[in-house]
């Protein structure tokens, strides 16, 4: 009775300690959890200020360069007025049909336009001349393209602007397929988390012992010695 005793009490000693085990590995793995939680939400809370940094930095230094490559177009139209003509004959190299056309320079670019094309018409080698006139809504330097069914502003300062716009787009969309990238590789490495195997298990209970083998009895006696024949005398 007394070893029945102590086995029953070692029995509930080992179930106790299986479940202390079980709640200790499941606080610990909640607390893992919500330090993985914290730490995601703290990288993306830095990632969306970085992204919005380098979204105000990236803005300014496009219009640094906007505004420094128009002053420096300001200054070679200055030096040239020839190069008006040639921003002119640019702003019509998309047309097609050049039928009706006319060129609307601001006050600024129409005198110099005048001049570089001895004249209020652009003539080219093939088709009509272009009319040229003035038109004070249009500042800036360069060219509008007017046409029976469209306008194309062909100013400096336009141009510039699409291109920055263009480069802005180009950047955000680099900056996207970064951030794409590192979401694949934390989710690629979740996956090689999740696909880890488990920790075993501790065995509690009756399930902790194991039997040994019974190895078979060896036969003794009369049984292990065959029966001897006598022969006769």
């Amino acid at each position: 009775e007394a070893l029945a005793a102590a086995e029953a009490e070692l029995e509930a000693s080992r179930e106790t300690f299986g479940t202390e085990a079980e709640r200790f590995a499941s606080e610990a793995e909640a607390e893992r959890a919500a330090g993985v939680t914290a730490l995601a939400a703290a990288a993306a809370s830095f990632d969306a200020a970085r992204e919005g940094t380098r979204a105000v930095l990236t803005d300014d230094v496009l219009g640094v360069a906007t505004a420094l490559a128009e002053a420096m177009v300001g200054e070679a139209l200055a030096r040239d007025p020839a190069l008006h003509r040639a921003l002119a004959e640019a702003a019509l190299a998309p047309l097609t049909e050049r039928e009706g056309v006319v060129l609307r320079a601001g006050p600024e670019a129409y005198p110099a336009l005048l001049v570089a094309c001895d004249g209020p018409s652009l003539t080219l080698p093939e088709g009509p001349g272009i009319s040229i006139v003035q038109d004070d809504a249009q500042p800036g330097l360069g060219v509008v393209v007017e046409t029976p069914d469209q306008r194309l502003d062909a100013r400096v300062h336009e141009r510039l602007a699409a291109a920055r716009r263009a480069m802005s787009e180009r950047l955000a969309a680099a900056s996207e397929e970064e951030r794409a990238e590192g979401s694949d590789v934390e989710a690629s490495g979740a996956e090689t988390e999740a696909e880890a195997p488990p920790e075993t298990a501790t065995a509690t209970g009756s399930e902790a012992e194991t039997e040994p083998d019974t190895e078979p009895e060896t036969a003794t006696g009369g049984d292990a010695e065959p029966e001897s024949e006598e022969g006769d005398a």
